[in-house]
């Protein structure tokens, strides 16, 4: 088993070792164990006795990650352990409605197992949050970066939104399990790690802009593993395992980032407010694509609004043309309302509108500086996805240009963070930039 090279952030985070850059002594997370490596799922009963989670265990899974892991992980424990399996009848979608069947289904275990990835892991730690119990995670592809988070996306009433979850107090990753993975999951998990530049410089942004809360925290974990994940993006294609450890290794890190901070700020700004839009409001019909799939192209989009607002003078706002009637008129009563929450806590009035003019004329070279300092150029993060495999274009996702030019402009009306769409918007130059 393969946790991480000894001067790794990670094995010191989970002691408890890792200094906080922002101050206050050391980091800490919920999660107690990670292990990276192969051959899990005979280890299962040792990985599991060391949470001490109770039994029995329910095993949350879908048919394919049951076949691939979740039977193996199963056998391993019940010679000692009762198994509850709860096995969907199809591939979930992480909604109200699966998350009441896992509840139903899974009343009789004490703790919980996710044997899957994306929404596998967001249905079980969310059940687990609603129902006050423990859960542990065996992941079956490296496709998100959520296996460490305390969050969950999770679809209410046709709206997509992210919930507070219980973070999973083991994260075991087999790499010859994710290496025999579809090679789109390989990639859909670039493609949400690949998003670091686009999330920290809105993150960043809205901090300097507007003085919302950021951290360095987030990045710091990552710092050592990015230059080798995008130097070596062609041996994920490749089921390299250094380069899926890698790849591990910054998707369990991006999660912790997200739970350090209480957020998934860090990790989701305005390419997942995008990927977001199309998940709730594209064609249903369209070919079906993973949400890191989705990141990868509405990452490089995101990458060229930051390069174009950056180029050009201080983006000086105008009036918010957004209110609820609009809202509502565009989404119908119910998502159109729920939109309108989201939006107005992040409306600017006059005077906020004013006085983000007047610090735009004053500061934007340092402004400009700053978040250029943690970006990276468009044209490299698509040659990093490219010699991976992974979708670059709209097309590639089976999106047609012109519903995904509604999403751009679309996506800033359905949550309260505010991102570079915002300040192309209110700048007037949302229309002229977006594809």
């Amino acid at each position: 088993m393969v946790l991480s090279p000894p001067d790794h952030p990670l094995p010191r985070l989970l002691a408890g070792r890792l200094p906080d850059p922002d101050g206050g002594g050391m980091l800490s997370v919920r999660t107690r164990r990670v292990a990276i490596g192969t051959g899990l799922a005979a280890e299962a009963p040792a990985l599991i006795g060391s949470l001490d989670l109770p039994a029995p265990h329910a095993l949350v899974a879908d048919p394919a990650t049951w076949a691939v892991l979740g039977d193996a992980v199963a056998a391993a424990l019940r010679p000692s352990r009762a198994v509850v399996p709860v096995v969907f009848a199809r591939p979930p979608h992480a909604d109200d409605a699966a998350v009441a069947e896992l509840c139903q289904r899974s009343a009789a275990a004490a703790s919980l197992i996710a044997v899957g990835s994306g929404t596998i892991n967001d249905l079980t730690r969310y059940t687990a949050k609603l129902t006050g119990r423990r859960y542990c995670v065996f992941g079956t592809a490296l496709s998100m970066n959520g296996y460490a988070s305390e969050n969950a996306a999770i679809t209410q009433g046709g709206h997509k939104r992210t919930l507070a979850a219980v973070a999973a107090e083991g994260v075991f990753l087999d790499l010859d399990v994710a290496a025999a993975a579809p090679p789109r999951l390989t990639c859909a998990g670039l493609g949400d790690s690949i998003c670091r530049p686009t999330a920290q410089t809105d993150w960043l942004l809205s901090h300097l802009l507007l003085g919302t809360p950021y951290r360095e925290a987030p990045f710091a974990l990552l710092a050592a593993d990015e230059p080798h994940l995008l130097a070596q993006s062609e041996g994920l294609a490749r089921g390299d395992r250094a380069a899926l450890a890698c790849l591990a290794r910054t998707l369990v890190l991006s999660g912790f980032g997200m739970a350090i901070c209480g957020s998934s700020a860090p990790a989701s700004q305005a390419e997942h407010l995008i990927s977001h839009w199309l998940d709730m409001l594209a064609d249903p019909a369209r070919p079906p694509a993973f949400h890191g799939e989705q990141i990868a192209v509405t990452t490089l989009t995101v990458a060229a609004l930051h390069e174009a607002v950056l180029a050009g003078p201080p983006p000086l706002p105008g009036p918010e043309p957004l209110d609820e009637a609009t809202l509502v008129a565009r989404y119908g009563d119910q998502l159109g309302r729920a939109c309108w929450a989201e939006v107005a806590r992040k409306r600017l009035d006059g005077p906020a509108t004013a006085a983000l003019a007047a610090r735009l004329r004053e500061d934007w070279p340092t402004i400009v500086a700053r978040l250029r300092a943690v970006g990276r150029p468009t044209a490299e993060l698509r040659a990093v996805l490219e010699r991976a495999g992974a979708p670059t274009r709209p097309e590639d996702l089976g999106l047609d240009r012109a519903t995904y030019r509604r999403a751009v402009l679309g996506a800033r009306e359905i949550r309260d963070r505010f991102t570079v769409l915002d300040l192309a918007a209110l700048a007037g130059r949302l229309e002229e930039l977006a594809p």
